[in-house]
């Protein structure tokens, strides 16, 4: 009886004479000196498909950006077993774990990421990195306190700066909803620039449920890459966020009916909507004794719009509220579910 080691090795040694690759792992990547890209396998276009990659590998990559650079790393690869994996961890430890990829770019401060590749199965795999300084100078400085900033984040290379001194939450609102490739290139810095703690990309934020509150102090917030895209950021101060409990966006598509359930418990919960569409409430599910607020901007007494009882909201539907406004839609306790219909 053969064992499982002996077939994984054999089906290595056969798909490594069929041209697969093979890798390493530990492999140190830095900017060569005339900043030419680096590829694995050598030669690989970004224009190409990726080659076979060899069963049975396990693979890492660390690849050091010199301050004032950062990193693209495009990546081509399907890996089909149940158990492997491509995986990425940046400067901050945040990490990013997927089977495939298509090619759409990821971004990385100095000093350093890592790249790792792990497949028991034959599996197709390439990838590549360019390094770039970041951009000059900033386009806009601002004062997050009172009132909340709306920054259309991806569609023109930029950098900003956020005085978030008593801390900021932010919302994301990417145009594709599904795939918010997008936000990968928006990079968040604790400090006046890129030289500061790198924190997070505005992917990572969007892909966890709960709000993003910073820590207080200058956020600094770098557009890598332009997409065109209407995509918003939006930031409020967290003096106005952080006693609600369960806090989503509203981003539907325009022109659409969206129904949002917010299953929270004692404590407030809420949705917030940053775009330029009127929202009609049509339907919407709260405890009786609960109450609705709505304020044209964060939770404070000079954006309150109005009140709605539980009890009697009902038989108000359907109410519609302006767009071209940050509109706050806060529940004071209970689970609820909201049924709104966006204008074109």
């Amino acid at each position: 009886m053969y064992s499982k080691l002996t077939f994984v090795l054999l089906a290595t040694v056969f798909a490594t004479c069929l041209g697969a690759y093979t890798c390493r792992t530990g492999t140190v990547v830095n900017r060569p000196v005339n900043n030419q890209p680096y590829t694995f396998p050598i030669n690989w276009d970004d224009n190409q498909t990726a080659p076979a990659l060899a069963a049975g590998q396990d693979c890492s990559w660390v690849v050091t950006i010199p301050q004032g650079y950062y990193a693209k790393l495009i990546i081509s690869g399907d890996l089909t077993d149940s158990v492997g994996y491509i995986q990425m961890v940046d400067t901050n430890g945040n990490v990013q774990k997927t089977k495939h990829e298509n090619k759409n770019p990821y971004f990385f401060p100095s000093p350093k990421f890592t790249l790792i590749v792990d497949n028991q199965a034959a599996a197709t795999f390439a990838f590549k990195v360019v390094w770039a300084p970041f951009p000059v100078g900033t386009s806009f400085e601002a004062l997050v306190d009172l009132y909340a900033k709306v920054v259309d984040v991806t569609k023109e290379v930029f950098a900003g700066k956020l005085d978030c001194s008593n801390s900021c939450s932010m919302f994301s609102f990417p145009v594709d909803t599904i795939s918010f490739f997008n936000l990968r290139s928006v990079l968040v810095f604790s400090g006046l620039g890129y030289n500061g703690t790198y924190l997070t990309s505005l992917y990572q934020m969007y892909k966890n449920p709960m709000q993003w509150i910073g820590p207080p102090t200058i956020l600094y917030i770098v557009n890598l890459q332009a997409s065109g895209a209407d995509d918003k950021l939006l930031v409020q101060s967290s003096a106005f966020t952080s006693d609600i409990k369960l806090y989503e966006e509203l981003n539907c598509i325009p022109s659409s009916t969206c129904t949002i359930p917010l299953n929270n418990g004692p404590g407030k919960s809420g949705l917030v909507y940053a775009g330029n569409q009127n929202q009609t409430l049509t339907d919407i599910f709260m405890d009786k004794t609960a109450t609705l607020t709505v304020y044209y901007g964060s939770q404070t007494h000079f954006a309150l719009y109005k009140t709605y009882q539980g009890s009697t909201i009902q038989k108000m539907l359907p109410l519609t509220f302006k767009g071209g406004f940050m509109t706050n839609y806060i529940i004071s306790a209970g689970k609820s579910i909201f049924t709104f219909s966006l204008s074109g």
